[in-house]
């Protein structure tokens, strides 16, 4: 798989296309070291301004409710992981990024957000492979320091239809390893509820 990044790529963690791309290389390389498997990184190029990423090629299959589960449990091995535990290069990068959207989960009835964790970002089936290899977390962009309830609440909720019973179930996989603020995912659902709402 090849990437381009390319000046006016939309750029919602604000580090330009050369450090963008530099940041999903090394996320590719590193994260497998902590249990949060990816696609392996073939190569980075880097011209002016520009840069190119080729990644492994992946057959995926269809995206089950049991790989749902499996991604839960991926995404609290990532929320684990400390952001001083990486290579000072991608630790630079990821705290230099802006949270998706500028948005790291603030909740207007809720106190002011304690935890900060790494956050994919945009942590939904889109970006989650199944392959016969198992599963593979794509597109590491939007890696920055936010609120873990925002990739939960992606995970739960930006793929319509998720019934109650899958989510519960990856509610408890996702607890199981990793504490859960429930006031703080409720309100990430609630958004997604109107989202869906209005769509």
């Amino acid at each position: 798989m090849l990437k381009v990044y390319a000046p006016g790529f939309d750029d919602y963690s604000r580090l330009g296309p050369v450090d963008k791309a530099r940041k999903q290389a090394l996320a590719l390389m590193e994260l497998p070291t902590f249990g949060v498997p990816t696609p392996r990184c073939l190569g980075l190029a880097v011209e002016g301004g520009e840069a190119a990423l080729v990644m492994e090629r992946m057959v995926a299959l269809p995206f089950t409710r049991a790989h749902r589960v499996e991604a839960a449990r991926v995404l609290a091995r990532l929320h684990s992981v400390e952001i001083r535990d990486f290579s000072h290069d991608l630790a630079d990068l990821a705290s230099r990024s802006t949270p998706n959207r500028g948005r790291i989960g603030e909740a207007p009835d809720q106190p002011p957000l304690r935890e900060i964790a790494l956050q994919h970002g945009d942590y939904f089936s889109v970006n989650l492979a199944a392959t016969a290899e198992g599963l593979r977390v794509l597109d590491w962009d939007l890696l920055a320091l936010g609120d873990p309830m925002w990739d939960l609440g992606f995970l739960l909720s930006a793929d319509r239809g998720v019934e109650e019973q899958e989510a519960a179930a990856v509610i408890a996989a996702y607890r199981d390893l990793h504490p859960i603020n429930d006031n703080r995912l409720a309100w990430q659902r609630r958004c997604w509820e109107t989202f869906w709402q209005l769509r």
